[in-house]
């Protein structure tokens, strides 16, 4: 997977943005530290002890990342873009950065197809390596 071009192909789930099938080349292993299993809820609160629930009861999948030889080989990121004009203020906090909408529409960030999406790639991909 990691001859060719970067950006493989481009899918518009809906008119306000597309996900492009992206990959990495040879040396840029790097990109596995910031991976964390993916969880899916419109509440913070919920979406972090689901969270904690993968990592206690699924420790194997998601720490056996972190020890893969060549991972930026057998990777595939999903980077969903939008192109909505809008302006974000960022302030600072006790403990992060808030942000709010000053100008344009305001940004979905949970779609139905984002849990979806990576779930039939992923069973396309294991369905082709076997």
């Amino acid at each position: 997977m990691t001859k060719g071009i970067a950006i493989r192909s481009i899918f518009p789930p809906n008119e306000d943005g597309h996900v492009e099938a992206v990959r990495y080349g040879i040396g840029s292993s790097f990109w596995k530290i910031p991976v964390v299993p993916m969880v899916y809820c419109k509440s913070v609160f919920i979406r972090i002890l689901k969270f904690l629930k993968q990592l206690i009861f699924h420790p194997v999948n998601w720490i056996g990342m972190y020890f893969t030889k060549n991972h930026s080989q057998k990777t595939v990121i999903l980077l969903f873009m939008q192109h909505l004009d809008s302006t974000i203020n960022f302030k600072r906090g006790w403990f992060n950065l808030r942000s709010n909408v000053s100008s344009g529409l305001n940004l979905h960030l949970l779609y139905p197809w984002q849990k979806l999406l990576p779930m039939k790639l992923q069973k396309q991909l294991m369905e082709m390596l076997l």
